[in-house]
């Protein structure tokens, strides 16, 4: 199996989230400094180079949720099982944590970092940039 690597990437100034497809349409670039480059066609010396404080990159982490939607770092989550006719539910936040993408969940503390499941039992409900009312305030 091929590992896909991708970006989307939040504009901050815009307060927009820019999907990979957006980008490349756009012609910008990834760097090797993780900043983005929005090349130039006519002239590469006339592209504009992002900051990090200007755009960022949040990169897919190779996983889809149960109806088949990319999982990207900062994405939202939310997580259901049906415990003998209860309703459980988490929410959890994706993020890069220490050479991984992991889950961060409430869990009677704060920082508590469980591995991603992948068993697609999570669904993607918004991200941390277009949606940060979703996330419990002990997990920000």
């Amino acid at each position: 199996m091929t590992r896909v690597i991708k970006f989307r990437a939040w504009h901050f100034g815009l307060k927009r989230m820019f999907s990979a497809e957006e980008m490349t349409v756009d012609q910008m670039a990834l760097l090797p400094d993780g900043h983005f480059a929005n090349i130039h066609s006519a002239n590469t010396k006339l592209s504009e180079i992002f900051s990090h404080e200007e755009m960022l990159p949040l990169q897919f982490i190779g996983f889809h949720d149960k109806n088949g939607k990319e999982i990207y770092e900062g994405d939202i989550l939310l997580w259901q099982e049906d415990d003998c006719g209860e309703l459980a539910e988490e929410i959890s936040l994706v993020i890069f944590e220490r050479g991984s993408f992991v889950r961060k969940v409430k869990d009677y503390a704060v920082d508590t970092f469980h591995d991603l499941d992948t068993s697609n039992s999570e669904t993607v409900i918004g991200n941390v940039y277009e949606n940060p009312e979703l996330i419990p305030h002990e997990q920000q």
